[in-house]
């Protein structure tokens, strides 16, 4: 009951090879011919591609779409797909809103969480560094997107040369932190006065009776969904940056009309409706950059 797509393709690589160095421009052409959703090969996974705005809807509600692919790497990060972001079903859906409230909470999301940023900002600063060698970084993007295709097979095909193995060494080292934190929250803690996240999270795995519930006497998703909230902060915010310093780069207008209007000023969210141009940058920013 597959839905229909390109009958020819190459045993391993499926039809990587015919993707070209636009895979999303090809898969819309196939689109015209084989209909909103097409079936294709990446390496040796199945995936059906969706194109009818619609049914991406759809996709997003429901469930059984919630998944990532069955790939090793996901499976050794998130200690066999533990935590939020690398699992599916109830128990990811129940440590995604835990968080969610947790987060609330301590006040993400809100302007009070403003000030803690602003704190941060002289030393972004400082980085002149991230200015360096900008036409070259515009080369390797270039070079890495028509490549990206075909780098969650490379681990599983050459281990060592990938760079998989260095990576999961680097992924022990975080995860032998956390558990240090961890394990000094549980010393230092105040039951049900919890000082962050980690705080929070004990309190809920002491007070949790459910045998069903991923909470219940057991740390082993702690580590997995910490890991993937300090990831997620720093790998979203490192990409916006990246896009809103090269879109400003390649453009002089939009650099000095931008500078002019927060020269000498230091803007905080209830006086954006002052800063009308800069919002605008930053809004056109995230709508057109590529967040993956």
């Amino acid at each position: 009951n597959l839905p229909p797509g390109p009958v020819f393709r190459l045993p391993i690589v499926g039809h990587l090879p015919f993707l070209g160095s636009n895979p999303g421009r090809t898969l819309l052409q196939w689109s015209k011919i084989y209909g909103p959703t097409v079936y294709v090969r990446f390496g040796s996974f199945g995936a059906m591609v969706l194109h009818d705005r619609q049914q991406i809807r759809r996709a997003f509600n429901v469930n059984a779409f919630m998944g990532r692919p069955n790939i090793k790497i996901y499976d050794t990060i998130s200690a066999n797909r533990r935590g939020i972001a690398l699992s599916d079903g109830p128990k990811s859906t129940e440590q995604r809103k835990f968080m969610q409230r947790i987060l609330r909470d301590f006040g993400y999301g809100k302007h009070s969480m403003e000030t803690r940023i602003l704190d941060h900002i002289p030393t972004l600063l400082k980085l002149q560094q991230l200015a360096v060698n900008v036409s070259r970084t515009l080369k390797m993007s270039t070079v890495a997107e028509k490549l990206s295709v075909f780098l969650e097979f490379i681990p599983s095909w050459f281990p060592e040369m990938s760079g998989f193995k260095e990576k999961l060494r680097g992924m022990a080292e975080v995860q032998k932190y956390l558990d240090t934190l961890i394990d000094e929250h549980q010393r230092t803690r105040s039951t049900d006065n919890p000082r962050d996240i980690i705080d929070a999270y004990l309190d809920e795995i002491e007070k949790t009776t459910d045998p069903n519930s991923s909470f219940f006497a057991s740390y082993k998703c702690i580590t997995p969904t910490l890991q993937e909230i300090f990831m997620a902060g720093v790998e979203t915010t490192t990409t916006t940056l990246d896009g809103l310093f090269l879109q400003i780069v390649a453009s002089n207008q939009l650099d000095i009309r931008a500078v002019e209007k927060l020269a000498g000023h230091q803007w905080h969210i209830v006086y954006t409706h002052n800063a009308e141009y800069p919002g605008k940058v930053l809004f056109e920013n995230n709508r057109s950059g590529n967040m993956e």
